[in-house]
């Protein structure tokens, strides 16, 4: 009789691939498994889980890499000796991160007046 896989190894397949065949391939059940496991609830609570810790990982990253990302479109922008198609694409990558981050920072405000509404009620 051949091993018993974990729930986790499943998870774990999923959050690395997220097709289904070739995450029950790669942890060794069949496709039928994985589809059942995926109807229970708390196997669906835990691939979230297991995937939010995923993108909260790489988001830290990221965010840890922007400053780094910023000098160097500002560099390329700013360098008179890059070409011209080069230089546009890092002023338009800026201006599209900057419109971005205000229309976040009002969404954020706007919540905000929202909330102190609601307990204001």
């Amino acid at each position: 009789m051949g091993k018993k896989v974990s729930r986790e190894a499943g998870i774990a397949a999923l959050v690395a691939e997220p097709n289904v065949k070739k995450a029950a391939k790669e942890c060794g059940i069949s496709e039928r498994t994985l589809h059942r496991w995926l109807k229970e609830p708390e196997f669906a609570v835990q691939l979230a889980e297991a995937q939010r810790g995923v993108t909260k990982s790489v988001m830290r990253r990221v965010i840890s890499r922007a400053e780094t990302a910023i000098d160097t479109l500002d560099s390329i922008m700013t360098n008179a000796k890059a070409s011209t198609h080069a230089r546009v694409a890092a002023a338009r990558t800026v201006l599209e991160f900057a419109i971005k981050a205000v229309e976040i920072e009002d969404i954020l405000s706007r919540i905000e007046t929202l909330e102190g509404s609601l307990r204001n009620d």
